[in-house]
Formats: structure tokens, C-alpha cells, sequence
């Protein structure tokens, strides 16, 4: 029998999530939370897919000397203050939740975010991620612990996405990532360096693609033309290592003046200034 993991908006279904998102998966996290912040302590808020798993995920982190407690939708009102104003204090280490925490909270300490379920929706990821990039007095960085595959499908929690003139229906494809052999952590593709352990790629060498970015959408057919003339140009000259420093002269032996400067904004890999 063929079971529908998607509901109609395009979201997994609780029936697919709850057979992933067990007890055993809860386990494994806790592991690799506790792993991962040995020496980092971290004030988290877990996101889950059933409150069977929410209110779980909380037992497994009490059992393990974390001051854990648990919102779902049944949680009162008064129940629900004292909690936030707990884990403001520090009294409360960590929430789980399952559909409580995406809207409506504002915690700006808060500096991890477990992603303890799969997310199909890029509104749904935007809201969650944006639970832990509030800025705070004293607040350096904001952890986040994907366990389901997320930042693959959808993207970097800190990526801009790009809001289309003329909506097509379609989704611009994630950034591409990879995963640092040494820390764990989830990094651009094209980073020769992990930022968060220093890790080197020995031998690392991104390829540049063309790109299409907003301000192409206004322009007439024949700044497109000339847009195209120097992605290619400057894809082209990456790749082949041939260099980029003749890239405007080329341009204007072609159509007879230099391009504009915001031309060349994130013209390699796509990634614009915002």
C-alpha cells in the first residue's frame, strides 16, 4: 500500500513524521546535542513534529540533568507564562513544542535551535530558524541543530531568498552545501575554509555557474544580452582560471562602454548583497 507522506499544502503529514520522529530519534539527538555543547552552554528551543515526541524529547533531557518542559497546543495560558518566564530567568534550560513556538514568541536569548522534525514549507523554516537570530545583549551566535535534512532541502537558515517580480510558481533550488569532515557543521559549498573550526578543503576549487538575480527581471532584452555576455565571460574565466581582470574591458570592446557596477553583484556564485 502506498502511503502519502504530503498533505495538500505541500507539507509532510503527522502520520509520516510520527513513524520518524519516535523515541529512538529523540535518543540520538539528545546524544548529539549534548555532544555538540559540552563546553558551549546553550540556551535551545526544539521544534517537533507530534506532542507525542515534544513532550518525550522533554523527559530524555531531564533524564540527562537539563531543566526541560514542554508547550503544546493544550497548555494553558498561565502554565504557558510561567514557562517563558522560567526559561528567560535561565530557571528552564530548554522548550519543546510542536506548533506553539513559530509565531507569537519572542525570546531574543535564545542562542540554539533543534530542528527535531522534517520541513517541506520555506515559511515554516523562516519562522522557526528566525526563533534563535533575535539579537541580544551579550549574544554572539545562534547554534542550529538540523536533524532532518532541512538545510539540504530548503537552505541555510540564514540564506535571503529571493523575491521574485513576477512569481512563476517555482522555488529557487537550496544553496548548496556540504558538510565539514571535522566539526559536522553545514557550510556553503563553496567555502575553502569552515568558518566555525578552520578546517581546509586541500585541493578544494569551486565551480562558478550562471546565475539569474532579481534586478535581471527589469531590465530590456538588450541589457539581458549583456548581462549574459558577462556571467558567461566571468564564469567562463573562473573556471578556466584565466583570471578576471580584463572581465570590464572585454565588456566595453563588445558594446562600447563599462557595465554598471551593480552588474557584478553576485555574479559568480549568486550571492548578492542585500
Amino acid at each position: 500500500m502506498k502511503v502519502n507522506c504530503f498533505r495538500s499544502d505541500g507539507e509532510f503529514t503527522q502520520t509520516s513524521m510520527a513513524s520518524v520522529c519516535d523515541d529512538e530519534f529523540n535518543a540520538e539527538l539528545v546524544k548529539i546535542y549534548l555532544d555538540k555543547t559540552q563546553e558551549q552552554w546553550r540556551k535551545p528551543i526544539a521544534f517537533c513534529a507530534t506532542v507525542k515526541q515534544a513532550e518525550n524529547l522533554a523527559r530524555q533531557f531531564l533524564l540527562h540533568d537539563i531543566q526541560a518542559k514542554c508547550i503544546i497546543g493544550d497548555t494553558s495560558e498561565r502554565e504557558r507564562d510561567v514557562i517563558f518566564q522560567e526559561f528567560s530567568k535561565g530557571k528552564t534550560h530548554l522548550i519543546s513544542s510542536v506548533g506553539v513556538l513559530c509565531e507569537g514568541f519572542d525570546e531574543p536569548s535564545v542562542n540554539a535551535i533543534l530542528v527535531c522534525r522534517p520541513i517541506k514549507s520555506r515559511a515554516l523554516w523562516v519562522q522557526i530558524c528566525g526563533r534563535g537570530l533575535r539579537i541580544f545583549e551579550g549574544k554572539e551566535d545562534c547554534w542550529f541543530f538540523d536533524f532532518c535534512g532541512n538545510i539540504r532541502r530548503i537552505g541555510m537558515p540564514t540564506r535571503s531568498f529571493e523575491l521574485k517580480l513576477c512569481p512563476d510558481g517555482k522555488e529557487d533550488p537550496p544553496e548548496e552545501t556540504k558538510t565539514c569532515p571535522q566539526c559536522g557543521s553545514e557550510i556553503s559549498k563553496f567555502l575553502a575554509v569552515c568558518p566555525y573550526c578552520g578546517y581546509e578543503f586541500i585541493g578544494f576549487k569551486p565551480l562558478a555557474k550562471r546565475r539569474k538575480r532579481k534586478f535581471e527581471e527589469v531590465l530590456t532584452q538588450e541589457q539581458k544580452k549583456q548581462v549574459n555576455f558577462l556571467k558567461t565571460s566571468a564564469v567562463n574565466s573562473f573556471n578556466k582560471q584565466t583570471g578576471l581582470d580584463r572581465l570590464e574591458d572585454k565588456f566595453k570592446e563588445k558594446y562600447d562602454y563599462y557595465p554598471p557596477v551593480d552588474w557584478f553583484d553576485g555574479l559568480l556564485f549568486g550571492v548578492s548583497a542585500q
